[in-house]
């Protein structure tokens, strides 16, 4: 059970930086320094839901 939080927790991480990316490239940057990090963080930890099409942002 543990190593699969440990990698749970490594890609959300890398997504994080992923969607940080993404949030930045299509609302700029004073949008993400506001809003950003947190709207990114949030949806990093929910990345598998994302990804597979089980919520459409």
């Amino acid at each position: 059970m543990q190593f699969i939080a440990i990698a749970y927790f490594i890609s959300v991480g890398i997504f994080g930086l992923y969607y940080n990316y993404l949030y930045a490239q299509e609302n700029g940057f004073l949008s993400w320094l506001l809003f950003g990090e947190i709207i990114a963080t949030l949806k990093a930890f929910i990345w598998p839901l994302i990804e597979f099409g089980f919520i459409n942002f």
